[in-house]
């Protein structure tokens, strides 16, 4: 599925989160921003640096590139076919 960006939605997300992984560890979506697309942001609950909030620990131009080093494991198939 792609997503179509609206820029004066900046920094709102384009779509559901959706959690995934052990305890529900990790969380992906896809944001609108300023420019021509979304970007894919993965969000981090067990890194949290300053107090209690999930930490960003990627951000990409696709789906598939969001999730390249979780795939075979913490239900990353089922995200992709989520977004599909």
């Amino acid at each position: 599925m792609v997503f179509k960006n609206d820029p004066s939605k900046r920094g709102n997300v384009a779509a559901r989160k959706l959690l995934f992984g052990e305890n529900s560890r990790y969380a992906i979506a896809p944001i609108h921003t300023r420019f021509d697309a979304v970007q894919w942001f993965v969000w981090d609950a067990e890194y949290p640096n300053c107090g209690f909030t999930a930490e960003v620990i990627r951000q990409e131009d696709c789906l598939e590139a969001a999730m390249r080093d979780f795939m075979g494991e913490h239900g990353a198939d089922r995200v992709i076919e989520a977004f599909a």
